[in-house]
């Protein structure tokens, strides 16, 4: 994944680690696993959250249906409490 190997900050997208991953993430990296000419590497789930510009058409249709499971907090005062705990409940 050239953003790994080229870091700059911030990224370009959101990357998920812990010391757990270390290893993985660095054997990985060694081998080329994220891309290669004949495949597409490892897939993951991609997360677009309502500020996220998607641009291709398979970022919009994944983003359409993830955004009824974000919530805006920018105002604390205007906190849609009954979402919150209609998501977030168990």
């Amino acid at each position: 994944m050239e953003q790994l190997k080229n870091w700059r900050h911030p990224c370009s997208l959101d990357f998920h680690y812990s010391e757990f991953w270390r290893g993985k993430y660095q054997d990985d990296l060694s081998r080329d696993t994220y891309r290669h000419s004949s495949t597409k590497g490892e897939m993951t789930i991609r997360v677009y959250s309502s500020w996220d510009k998607s641009t291709s058409e398979q970022a919009k249709k994944t983003q359409k249906w993830q955004l009824s499971y974000f919530v805006d907090m920018s105002d604390p005062s205007k906190l849609p409490i009954d979402k919150i705990i209609e998501l977030y409940s168990l």
